[in-house]
């Protein structure tokens, strides 16, 4: 009798026959863009006696293709990905994509299959010669957009977005073999927002969504200014050293290995210039304390064993000789360092530990122990770092800064009054606001939409989608959405396997011009060095093909520089077109 009162007093809301409840407030509102969706999570009322509050949809069916329509889905899946509506795949279940980059930082969650980037908050879906892009307008860093198609467990084809309140985790216990939930501690209580353009007949695909999509970002400020300057037709990254574990007389200490020193450097850039490549900026990463895992920014002193200040000095004056760019890599996000350190400067997991993260192992598919773990700086203090960080470069004679993800990889801080995601993109953008005019020129990865117009160059845009098994095609409908306002390059071409392919997609999505990463480090050494993803980099094998593409690709670069894509479509197989502002 005791067991069953306190099963009653205590456990009683797990019960089948007590549902949770929740009280929604969803506006729907006619402005002048469109239909906009509205629900203010504050507002939400639930007993979290009965449940939590994980995640809210917002208008799943809207628009919804039938079993017979003729069309496709459109997600923001990399370039863009479009989805047939019969395309023979219906008997897989919808994909979910979350929006910008920080999830893959949960490892227990990773998997195999390499995703890539989601930097637009936008998706659409066209049939039957009707169509509307949707632009997630509030709580974008904490949405995700799923779509599935009719015939698995629905009679429709749908794309919405989903936006999460609050983070839950299931821990596991090895003693009981028990799972205990755990909730964030920073829920996100503002608005969640999508509106929907409707398109008419003549737009109604995915070329018309992009510049549906454009026109929203203009008319709401995300896209201010027009790129003016002609960018190089050739984007060149040169990472520079390798930490690593030496011994002198049984004695270990750390100390670094170079891929590239800082004369390496100037000759790679030397011969190619000699080869006839007169147009490039330079991306230097791996040249301050940490090398390629970059430590926390305190000094920003060029290594000694790269060369130290007096070859860097020297490297900087042959660039600025050559009238070139030189961009030095800084990281704000993912950042290695003592535990001291991360204990005042890192953001808190949910166990209210540091949030170490570590690189991912394919062969037991978890984090990699056995390498050492980078921590994610607290995003409150971007911008006071990011304030030193300019006058520490200034001092080295250079006003060119990339930052790397900065601004794509999001994460949130569960301590106590801590954020969540869409705090850090917002602490990401005021940032970004306070960059001096003694920084002329500013890099970035990736292309957060929202961010984007901050910097002058984006390098490592998706040119392809993550061929999920329900996709059709990839189709890019984020480089006609930025393209004309900043300045693109690919991943680089020598780290692709088909890389004639490589370049002709990156003509074909008009990027600026094409990336290689180059190093001094044959394969062997790279091997030695345990730094596998700078294979295939070696630059005496490269000079002659980066020549040759440099002579394809450099008049189409200048002519279509600062030019808006007005339409990308598949002519036959394997042949597209694409059409710019002036070829009309």
């Amino acid at each position: 009798e005791e067991i069953v009162e306190l099963n009653q007093k205590y456990y009683d809301h797990m019960s089948i026959e007590k549902n949770p409840s929740f009280k929604v407030t969803l506006n729907l509102i006619l402005d002048e863009h469109g239909l906009k969706a509205e629900v203010n999570m504050t507002d939400i009322g639930y007993d979290s006696f009965d449940a939590e509050l994980r995640s809210i949809t917002l208008l799943p069916y809207f628009g919804a293709a039938g079993l017979d329509s003729e069309g496709y889905i459109l997600i923001p899946d990399g370039s863009g990905a479009i989805i047939g509506l019969n395309n023979n795949k219906e008997i897989f279940g919808p994909i979910t994509i979350p929006i910008y980059g920080g999830h893959e930082l949960d490892l227990t969650s990773r998997s195999t299959t390499i995703k890539q980037p989601v930097a637009i908050p936008a998706f659409g879906i066209a049939y039957d010669e009707k169509a509307y892009t949707a632009i997630i307008t509030s709580g974008d860093a904490v949405a995700s957009i799923t779509a599935g198609l009719p015939g698995n467990n629905t009679s429709y084809g749908y794309v919405c977005a989903k936006f999460n309140y609050n983070d839950y985790y299931m821990f596991e216990n090895p003693m009981n073999l028990s799972s205990n939930p755990q909730v964030g501690r920073n829920p996100y209580k503002g608005k969640v927002s999508v509106t929907y353009m409707f398109l008419g007949k003549n737009k109604a695909n995915y070329s018309g969504m992009a510049e549906k999509a454009r026109d929203f970002y203009e008319k709401t400020g995300v896209l201010k200014e027009r790129t003016k300057k002609v960018q190089a037709p050739l984007n060149l990254e040169i990472p520079g050293a390798v930490p690593v574990t030496k011994r002198f007389l049984g004695i270990t200490y750390n100390g670094y290995d170079s891929l590239t020193t800082f004369n390496d450097a100037r000759k790679i850039i030397d011969t190619l210039y000699d080869a006839g490549i007169g147009d490039m900026n330079i991306r230097l990463t791996g040249w301050t304390e940490g090398g390629i895992l970059q430590r926390y920014p305190a000094n920003l002193k060029p290594i000694g064993s790269l060369g130290g200040r007096g070859s860097f000095d020297s490297l900087v004056k042959r660039i600025k000789e050559l009238e070139l760019d030189l961009y030095l890599d800084v990281r704000l996000t993912k950042v290695y360092c003592g535990i001291t350190t991360a204990l005042f400067k890192s953001v808190r997991d949910i166990k209210g530990s540091p949030w170490a993260v570590r690189s991912y192992s394919y062969v037991t598919q978890a984090a990699d122990n056995s390498k050492p773990a980078a921590y994610l700086l607290r995003p409150d203090v971007w911008e006071d770092e990011l304030i030193d960080i300019q006058r520490k470069i200034a001092k080295l004679g250079v006003n060119n800064i990339s930052l790397a993800d900065h601004g794509y990889t999001l994460y949130p801080d569960y301590r106590k009054n801590g954020y969540n995601r869409q705090d850090t993109l917002n602490m990401a953008s005021n940032s970004l606001d306070g960059i001096s005019d003694s920084i002329t020129g500013l890099m970035g990865q990736y292309g957060n939409i929202m961010i984007v117009d901050s910097f002058d160059i984006i390098t490592d845009i998706p040119l392809y989608d993550s061929d999920y098994i329900v996709s059709t095609e990839d189709v890019p409908f984020l480089q006609m959405v930025l393209r004309g306002y900043v300045d693109y390059y690919g991943t680089p071409v020598n780290k692709n396997d088909d890389r004639i392919k490589h370049v002709l997609r990156s003509v074909e999505y008009g990027a600026t011009g094409i990336k290689y990463q180059l190093t001094n480090a044959d394969n062997t050494r790279v091997w030695e060095l345990e730094q596998n993803e700078f294979r295939n980099t070696l630059y005496k094998d490269y000079i002659g093909e980066i020549s040759h593409y440099y002579e394809l690709i450099k008049d189409f670069s200048r002519m279509t520089s600062g030019q808006r894509i007005i339409e990308h479509k598949k002519e036959m197989d394997n042949v597209y077109s694409t059409l710019y502002e002036s070829s009309g």
